[in-house]
């Protein structure tokens, strides 16, 4: 796992990396998701989950957003942008 706080022009202020994927961490409402959530074994997503959860944060799930992100277009105004994303 890997933290990156240096992220910067952002609608998140960390990504925390579980390869495959990312765990991002919202600037707005203590949200947190997990992007490509698909790609982990059930077992490893329960437990990010439950960890940020802990941590005070609220899921939200990334099938809320639509499609897989790697195949769905993105334009400004998207919830995943507002609340994800680089701006």
């Amino acid at each position: 796992m890997l933290f990156d706080e240096n992220v910067q022009d952002a609608t998140y202020h960390a990504g925390i990396f579980v390869p495959p994927t990312e765990v991002r961490l919202s600037n707005f409402g203590c949200l947190v998701t997990i992007v490509g959530e698909e790609l982990l074994k059930r077992e490893v997503n329960d437990r990010v989950i439950q960890i940020v959860e802990c941590c005070g944060y609220t899921h939200v799930p990334f099938r809320l957003f639509g499609e897989p992100f790697v195949t769905r277009e993105r334009f400004n105004g998207d919830l995943f942008n507002q609340l994800f994303d680089y701006v």
